[in-house]
């Protein structure tokens, strides 16, 4: 039986509408109130289940509402007797206010949380990468010069650059970055043991290291090329740092692509491949 703090303020605690002073003593309440502190956690679980059904009506009502009624089914009995409190308990005014509230707040998290795979976003990520980082800058311009040249070129979908790093201290932050546009290739180096080429394409890893890339040359440079896995890897050398092209297309087509990637980077040479 829920007390008369759970009645009055519950619902308004959640919202946000409370006085400061009346914020504190529910906040205290809610401390030593053991009932309320467990109907506070149930009563904030419903309104997410109210702010999903509201966010996603338009585009998956169907399928959404059936996810939605098979969770409340699975909830245990005190949750359903929280659902019923809050249909019997809540003003329509009030009602009306909570769900365009929470629906224009679960719109904006999932407009801000929306994967984006354009390849403008591609190319911010890489940015910010090769800002934040400390690594070898990929040509005598600026990191962010040389991400922008390169996305240029080719599709950022293929594209991989091969960063020169101790152990594999990128790894996890490189993860983070395919997690966040999933078509995104990253190549990483590991200097401790020669150049490693390790491809990721979320959600699944291929890895090969540079060693299993035979000699290749292209209109007078020279490239490491081969295919692993399926995939195409075309590496060069560009100052201190590998640069890698990764993509599914043949090797020839691939060499065609490497060239125009190589060539327009600032301040590029030609330098041979890796040996």
């Amino acid at each position: 039986m829920s007390c008369q703090y759970c009645e009055r303020y519950l619902l308004y605690y959640l919202l946000g509408e409370l006085s400061p002073r009346d914020r504190s003593r529910m906040e205290q309440h809610i401390r030593d109130c053991v009932t309320c502190s467990e109907e506070l956690k149930v009563l904030a679980r419903d309104l997410t289940l109210i702010s999903e059904a509201v966010a996603t009506r338009a585009s998956a009502p169907d399928a959404m509402l059936a996810d939605i009624r098979q969770r409340v089914a699975k909830e245990p009995p005190l949750a359903a007797a929280r659902h019923r409190w809050l249909s019997t308990r809540l003003r329509p005014a009030h009602a009306m206010g909570m769900l365009a509230a929470f629906a224009a707040v679960a719109l904006v998290t999932w407009f801000v949380q929306k994967p984006n795979i354009s390849a403008a976003a591609l190319v911010t990520d890489r940015q910010e990468f090769l800002k934040n980082r400390e690594i070898n800058s990929l040509t005598s311009g600026t990191p962010a010069d040389a991400a922008q040249a390169l996305a240029r070129c080719v599709d950022a979908a293929v594209l991989a650059v091969q960063i020169r790093c101790d152990g594999l201290r990128f790894c996890g932050y490189t993860e983070r970055i395919i997690k966040r546009c999933p078509v995104a290739l990253l190549v990483y180096g590991n200097e401790s043991r020669g150049d490693c080429v390790s491809v990721y394409e979320y959600p699944h890893r291929r890895c090969a290291l540079a060693n299993d890339l035979g000699e290749r040359s292209y209109r007078g440079k020279s490239y490491r090329a081969g295919s692993i896995n399926g995939t195409t890897a075309v590496a060069w050398q560009t100052g201190d740092t590998t640069i890698a092209l990764v993509s599914d297309v043949p090797l020839d087509e691939a060499l065609v692509q490497a060239e125009a990637a190589r060539n327009s980077i600032p301040g590029n040479d030609a330098s041979p491949a890796p040996e």
